[in-house]
């Protein structure tokens, strides 16, 4: 796991990636050495074409770059990795410069054609696994649409953009899976709900008044109560002996 923790880093991924081509260069030399000019050659014309657009990059967009906008220069730090923060903050006041420039960077596509409904980006939720969830639904109210499955989790989420090479373990509300026949709902169904779906909700209050309406104590008075008369019967049986 080191290994690829190292690999995270910019400066350690070229590094062995420079290494594995320097590999493949010594065994092509030993293997045909014919054949080593006709590499350089084209490794010459590739490095000829990325420097030609680089510079022709910087000429048209001269303040594209994103790290144009940051308060500290990455180059010293490439590396950095900062907990619970940005890895380098973003100046003041041009945040938006910022999001430019990366956008250009992403590509040509619009950023609103980047996001897409849940169910293109994910897979259609089976049709047993949509029934048994609107039986569930059913007798309650507001509960969020199903839209999408992952795995074997039925989610409600929203406009997700490209998930090529991601790794997703929650694309939205987890809604909950099929047991059998039935739909058992999840723990984050549970948490995005309120009273107002229909659902029993516990209320100490309404619990303490139904108590002392039939004449019983609330359960912390009980166990006061209990242990109150445990110590005047441990004091009675004390005097007795």
């Amino acid at each position: 796991m080191g290994f690829f923790r190292l690999l995270l880093r910019p400066r350690w991924r070229l590094f062995f990636f420079g290494l594995v081509a320097l590999g493949l260069q010594i065994a092509l030399l030993l293997i045909s050495p014919a054949q080593v000019p006709v590499v350089l050659y084209k490794l010459a014309l590739v490095m000829l074409a990325a420097i030609l657009g680089m510079f022709f990059d910087v000429a048209v967009f001269p303040f594209a770059t994103p790290d144009s906008y940051l308060d500290d220069d990455w180059k010293r730090a490439p590396g950095a990795v900062r907990l619970r923060c940005a890895d380098f903050a973003i100046a003041k006041g041009y945040l938006w410069p910022f999001v430019m420039a990366c956008l250009r960077r992403a590509g040509d596509a619009p950023a609103a054609d980047l996001m897409r409904p849940a169910a293109e980006r994910l897979s259609l939720p089976a049709s047993t696994l949509r029934a048994a969830y609107s039986a569930f639904a059913e007798p309650l109210r507001g509960l969020p649409a199903a839209n999408a499955q992952l795995g074997d989790a039925l989610l409600s989420a929203p406009d997700l953009p490209p998930l090529d090479g991601v790794r997703v373990l929650r694309a939205g509300v987890q809604l909950g899976t099929l047991k059998g026949k039935v739909f058992a709902p999840d723990h984050a169904l549970a948490m995005c709900l309120s009273p107002a779906c229909g659902l029993p909700v516990q209320d100490p209050e309404r619990e303490a008044q139904v108590l002392r309406s039939r004449g019983d104590l609330a359960p912390e008075r009980r166990e006061q109560v209990e242990r109150l008369y445990e110590t005047l019967m441990a004091l009675s049986r004390e005097e007795q002996s």
